[in-house]
């Protein structure tokens, strides 16, 4: 906003130091970016300030704006625009008509007609104020549109009378592909969202941005219809992005005018263009406003206001401030004032708003430094939050890394994943806004996420792989419901290990390995022992995975990846993964750990291998065992499974270890040679084993 001296003169009297006024605009909020000395047209030097102004003081978008605020800092009077208005006999109500069809868009429509208007050059010093803030004039009705804008803040527009179509206005919505031309001569195709002030029949301007070219004021109009209104902002800032068209008037409408002010606006306009152009203003106003907007009552604490500013600010002082801003302030009590923020201020809304304004004008360079008095707490977490870190700390401590992808999928992922029609995991949350179409979907699993990161390490030469995360999935409910979301861990190994350079067997990992942790974390966590069931998935390898379930509840899934799957995201490798239900587990699975003594007598070590037949699971045979061993029998553990050589074809070798010890004295060896063989016997009976 660029603003000459002698202008801002008309309003208040101040000193001509321009660095003074600088640095106290400055200081009071209103960065000045430039100051620049000039000669007008007569020789006489003037100086220009260019203010950079944030977007919510729009309110000092005009020279009387600036003014007001100069008024307030130095304590000089803001003086009154006086001016005059002669009216003809004509109603303006016999010449014309305003249709307000769309309130809410333009909540005040205000016009006035000039007639016998004879459009020419401006008078020197109007041309003078134009040029020392950069504007270029037109003719003597249009400039002083543009002066008015200039110096009171708000847009207005000036129409040929005898070009609108019964000379009348109708503001409307465009109607869909409706054409129209600006002034500039742009040209936009409307449609039902754009709000128009048009005539009978045509559009005749976007409303609150510019006017139209076949309306447009030239050397031949003889009479006026002039507009000053009040447009949303927030319309005005779309429809001007969307047609790529920034005038001075939509700078204003964006940020907010005063709807207000309409009336002394176009009388000052209409009296101007008379006194310019010769012209007769008809008799009154037509003025559409269907619901008054009412000033802001705000309650203001002197209390307050001193405990945020950390001074010892007078109410007289407070009340003073406040003033000299426009605002009325009246007294509710000894520590609380009422104060009316006129619809101009559009960024007062709150106490808070206030007590700034009052910093500014008391000076900021007197606010004591102060550090904060606060008490820092640590923040609390959920048990499952807990949990979860401790999930993360173990799976570091057996050499993990942890990964965190992002909780958005490909839907291709699930065909990738070889997931049939229907499949529980297709049930996925879409992204209405996706940042990405690769990532258009919550996700419902977290193996899609991991494959992806082992390929990427993969082709970037890192072949030994750990990884391991914690994360949500999400599952749609239906619509009208949130999704489910559950917190899940996934963990994957690849089958090749780093070469040891003193050791040149080769070393690969199996499935083995990755059952391997997982019973390392149930351990760990102190999860009562979980049962695996082979189960077929579409993205692990035929006879590779197992279900895991808990108390009859599923908790998870274990295996190798399918070829194709590997394949799919080219892995060079095999990859070997497990996911599981954290949020299961938080909800009942872990029991409460209980203290058991050291034990006070030794244990006894026993290995037996037996052939069984080759359908018979591994998982049996433990359970079997543990229920004959009886309490005695501490531990059971498989070590070692063989098929082939002297085995026969349907049969398998399969080799356990077992630990026994009691709490009331040292077991003897005919003792642990009587529960071994009442072992060997049961597994003979139940199974058709046979010791090896």
């Amino acid at each position: 906003m660029k603003v000459s001296y002698s202008w801002l003169k008309k309003f208040v009297e101040f000193d001509s130091d321009s660095d003074w006024l600088s640095h106290n605009l400055t200081m009071a909020g209103l960065e000045v970016d430039a100051c620049e000395k000039i000669k007008n047209k007569n020789g006489q030097e003037d100086t220009v300030l260019e203010i950079g102004l944030t977007p919510n003081r729009s309110d000092c978008l005009s020279i009387m704006g600036v003014a007001r605020e100069i008024s307030a800092l130095t304590g000089n009077p803001l003086k009154k625009l006086d001016f005059e208005i002669q009216e003809s006999d004509v109603p303006v109500k016999e010449l014309t008509s305003v249709t307000l069809e769309e309130p809410e868009m333009c909540p005040r429509y205000v016009g006035r007609v000039i007639s016998n208007v004879k459009v020419g050059p401006s008078p020197v010093w109007l041309m003078e104020y134009l040029e020392s803030i950069g504007q270029r004039t037109i003719n003597n009705v249009v400039d002083v549109t543009n002066f008015v804008m200039f110096e009171l803040g708000h847009p207005m527009h000036a129409f040929d009378y005898n070009l609108l179509e019964e000379n009348r206005i109708v503001v409307r919505k465009a109607r869909q592909g409706e054409t129209f031309e600006a002034i500039d001569r742009t040209q936009c195709r409307l449609h039902e969202e754009v709000l128009v002030i048009a005539d009978a029949n045509k559009a005749v301007a976007l409303a609150g941005i510019m006017g139209g070219l076949t309306s447009e004021v030239n050397e031949n109009t003889g009479t006026v219809l002039l507009e000053c209104a009040y447009f949303d902002p927030a319309l005005v800032r779309k429809t001007s992005k969307e047609y790529k068209i920034h005038s001075e008037s939509s700078h204003r409408f964006e940020r907010g005018t005063d709807p207000n002010q309409l009336e002394r606006v176009i009388d000052y306009a209409a009296s101007l263009i008379s006194e310019l152009s010769g012209g007769k203003v008809a008799k009154g106003r037509i003025d559409k406003f269907p619901t008054p907007v009412p000033n802001a009552e705000i309650n203001l604490r002197v209390e307050r206001t001193n405990k945020i500013l950390g001074g010892n600010i007078k109410a007289e002082e407070i009340q003073g401030y406040l003033e000299r801003l426009g605002f009325v302030v009246s007294t509710v009590d000894a520590n609380t004032f009422n104060v009316s923020v006129p619809t101009f201020r559009t960024d007062i809304t709150r106490e808070i708003d206030l007590i700034e304004e009052i910093a500014r004008l008391n000076g900021y360079n007197k606010i004591q430094p102060t550090l904060p008095m606060c008490s820092i707490a640590e923040a609390e977490q959920s048990n499952l939050s807990l949990f979860n870190q401790k999930v993360k700390e173990i799976f570091s401590g057996f050499g993990f890394q942890e990964i965190i992808t992002y909780s958005f999928l490909n839907k291709e992922s699930f065909d990738y994943l070889q997931l049939p029609e229907g499949d529980r995991l297709r049930n996925c949350v879409s992204i209405i806004n996706p940042i990405s179409q690769e990532m258009d979907v919550l996700r419902t699993t977290l193996i899609p996420s991991t494959l992806e990161t082992i390929a990427r390490n993969i082709n970037a030469g890192i072949f030994d792989l750990m990884f391991f995360e914690v994360g949500k999935v999400f599952q749609d409910k239906g619509a009208g419901q949130l999704p489910m979301e559950e917190v899940h861990l996934v963990a994957a190994v690849t089958e090749k290990v780093k070469d040891d350079l003193w050791n040149t067997k080769d070393s690969t990992r199996d499935f083995f390995s990755i059952k391997g942790v997982l019973q390392a974390f149930g351990e760990r966590i102190h999860a009562e022992p979980w049962e695996t069931e082979p189960r077929g998935y579409p993205f692990f390898a035929s006879g590779s995975s197992v279900c895991l379930n808990a108390k009859r509840k599923q908790i998870g899934t274990m295996g190798e990846i399918h070829p194709r799957v590997i394949d799919f995201y080219k892995i060079t490798q095999k990859v070997f993964l497990f996911e599981l239900n954290l949020s299961a587990f938080h909800t009942g699975l872990i029991p409460t750990p209980t203290f058991e003594p050291v034990p006070r007598y030794p244990s006894t070590l026993r290995d037996i291998a037996i052939v069984v037949g080759k359908t018979v699971k591994t998982k049996e045979i433990v359970d079997a065992i543990q229920d004959m061993g009886g309490d005695t029998l501490r531990e059971v553990s498989i070590f070692d499974q063989f098929e082939g050589g002297n085995i026969p074809e349907d049969q398998k070798s399969l080799a356990y270890s077992l630990v026994f010890r009691s709490n009331s004295g040292t077991l003897t060896d005919e003792e642990v040679d009587g529960l071994q063989q009442k072992i060997l016997d049961g597994l003979g009976k139940k199974f058709n084993a046979r010791l090896r």
